[in-house]
This record gives structure tokens, sequence and C-alpha cells, in this order.
């Protein structure tokens, strides 16, 4: 097995917030005691709720943060031992909103080119040259040399920030949700440049998503957050075809079917966030938890590794009593369950389906992804 490109080793960020005027400050542990492993060629997603930590985590990666406590590895070095410039060469980011992250008084060919100048690049006068031929490896034509942004479409900015992330060749490119903000059939077209750009230049991705349909789509191995905490890490299929923790069924669960009279799927995951500052007791998630036990809310459950490539965070479920019976369904006795939800199987048929006939697995087999057809899905 190839030594990991990122190597993340029990790494706490906390912050201190106000708690109001004339109280001391209180901490928040945004991410908290999280261990994960890239390696070369992966492309590992970060999945879980708005506020569990997956920015701020891409954010330690990348070096933008320091971590509170824990040792980050980047190519077999302390990150703490390598250069601010050493480490934008190794990684780089694809922002989640494209026009935001590019500055609007710079043209595009001044945009990309500014990691050259930053790395202070060899032979300047070959600059545009680099730079006209990166924007052709990412669909842009080179007459938009000098346009702006607000001149571009929102995909033709997506890929502007993808080639200015790739101007300098780097090994790992961290993605922070780099199709969120496009239309459906411009995701198609941006999923299918980085798959094919992975392969062209042999590139890591860490993807930060919220939409399982294009992880399930690019990734190769996930990684499920809550609350700061890693809770199920495995490699993609396994975790679509039989996630273990609770709350990774209840964000498998929670996937839209095209047949409307099933409604909007029930998560059973409630209205109210946990406040991370103050977390529930034991199992942070047991207040939601449908499955929880009494020993849920006294004791933190310990990580079990599966395998070399999966991990839990969770109790065995065994004898014991469930601190509280789960939720009824609307649908009827018994059609909670994961196995016999009609919202998980036709869920899970659409997907396999839409697979299929449109996206290519991980490996690159298969055919690609329409850019023109709204699939519904988010490839």
């Amino acid at each position: 097995m190839s030594p990991a490109l990122i190597d993340l080793r029990d790494v706490t960020r906390t912050f201190m917030i106000s708690s109001g005027a004339f109280r001391g400050k209180r901490p928040l542990q945004a991410v908290n005691g999280v261990s994960l492993q890239v390696r070369p060629g992966e492309v590992v997603a970060l999945v879980g709720e708005s506020g569990c930590g997956k920015t701020t985590l891409a954010k330690i990666m990348l070096g933008l943060l320091a971590p509170s406590s824990g040792e980050i590895i980047v190519a077999g070095q302390p990150v703490s031992a390598i250069g601010r410039l050493e480490t934008a060469r190794l990684l780089q980011p694809i922002f989640q909103d494209p026009y935001s992250s590019l500055n609007p008084r710079k043209s595009i060919g001044s945009i990309i080119r500014l990691p050259l100048k930053v790395q202070q690049a060899p032979e300047p006068q070959n600059w545009r040259r680099r730079v006209e031929e990166t924007m052709e490896l990412v669909g842009l034509a080179p007459r938009l040399y000098n346009h702006y942004p607000n001149q571009l479409s929102g995909g033709q900015r997506q890929r502007v920030a993808i080639a200015r992330a790739l101007i300098n060749h780097p090994q790992v490119v961290i993605c922070d949700e780099p199709t969120s903000a496009l239309d459906v059939s411009v995701q198609s077209q941006i999923l299918n440049l980085l798959r094919d750009l992975r392969s062209e230049l042999g590139l890591t991705y860490v993807l930060i998503s919220h939409n399982l349909a294009v992880v399930e789509h690019i990734a190769t191995r996930v990684a499920v957050m809550y609350l700061g905490r890693i809770v199920e890490k495995t490699d993609t299929e396994t975790l679509f075809k039989d996630p273990k923790h609770p709350y990774t069924r209840a964000l498998l669960s929670s996937v839209l079917t095209p047949d409307p009279d099933l409604g909007i799927p029930d998560n059973q995951l409630g209205v109210v966030y946990p406040n991370p500052v103050d977390p529930p007791s034991g199992c942070t998630f047991h207040p939601r938890c449908a499955e929880a036990m009494d020993i849920c809310s006294r004791v933190a459950p310990q990580r079990h590794e599966r395998s070399a490539t999966r991990l839990n965070v969770i109790f065995t479920r065994s004898d014991r009593t469930p601190l509280r019976p789960p939720m009824p369904c609307r649908h009827g006795p018994g059609r909670h369950r994961r196995s016999e939800s009609p919202h998980r199987s036709v869920s899970r048929a659409r997907l396999q389906k839409h697979r299929t006939d449109n996206c290519a697995p991980p490996d690159g087999r298969g055919p690609r992804a329409p850019a023109s057809q709204n699939s519904g899905s988010g490839c």
C-alpha cells in the first residue's frame, strides 16, 4: 500500500466564542479527534450536515488553520516543517462559489497566472503559453484570456477556478462543494472534467459534498462526519450497500425519490440540530437516533476498526433495550426500516439506474455522464 499524501492523526480544532456581555468565552470543538488518510489516486469524500466540521477540516489540510492538537503529515513531512509555498504547491483548493473566489478586477489570464508568479516559476516568458494550455485542458477557449469573471457563465468560472488550482501541477486538490452553485446540467460537465483530469494528471481529490449522488459517482472512499467527528468511513460501494451507523443510514434515506406519491422522505433526524458549544453527553447523536440505547446517553462509543479500510463509531446492539422506540412512519408499520423503506429502495433503484445509464464508476470505466441532460440526481 502506497504511503498517504495526507495523514491526519487525532486532529482537533477548538474555537473560543463569546457567551455574551460580561461572560467568559466558551470552547467550540469544530473538529474533534479526526484521523484520516488520503492516499495517491484516491477520491475521499467528506459528507455530513452543515456545521459538522467538513470545511474546517479542509482548511486545516490546506494550512489555512492551525490545529489545536494532533498531527498533520503531508507528503511524509509534518506540515509545521513545510513552508506555506511548498504546501500550496502540493495542495490546492477549489471553492464552492466560483464567482466570489475570483477577483472581479483581474482578467482570466492574470487569475490563472497568479500561482506561477507566487511560486516564482521559471521562464516567465512562457507563462502565457502555460496558462493557455491549462485553459484548453479544462475546456476554456484561449480567446477568454483577457475576459473578466463577470463575462463568464457559472460553469466557465468554475473551470477558471480549476485551471488556477492545476497550473502548478499539485498532487492533491481539495474540492469544497465544487458543483453545488451550478445548474444540474453544468454539474455533470464539471464532474466529468474532474474525473478526466484525475485520469490524465494522476490527481488525488478530497471532495466535500452534500449531494450523495455526486459522492457515489466520483468518490472511492467516504468519511461521514457528525459534530466534528468521523462516525463512519469505508469505501463508497460498501457504504451505500451496507451503512452501519444510524446517522449514515439517515443521510442515505433522505435522498429524494422521483415518485411524488411518496412525498418527502422522513429521515427521523428532527429539525433541531444539537448545540455544538454544549454537545449532548455520551454519544452526541443519541438525542436524534431512533436506535438509541440507555448506554448511549452516558458513554461515548469508541472507534472500531473493522478492517484496514473501515471504521465505525457506534455501540453494538446485541440484546440491549432501546432508550426510546423508533418513531412511527407515515407509510405504515415497519416501513421505516432501511431494508423496507420505500424511499430507500426507490432511491437506490433510481441512483443505480442513473449510474448504469449515464454515469461512469470511479475507476473511469463505462459511459460518461451526459453534459446536456438534466438528470435530476446531480451527476
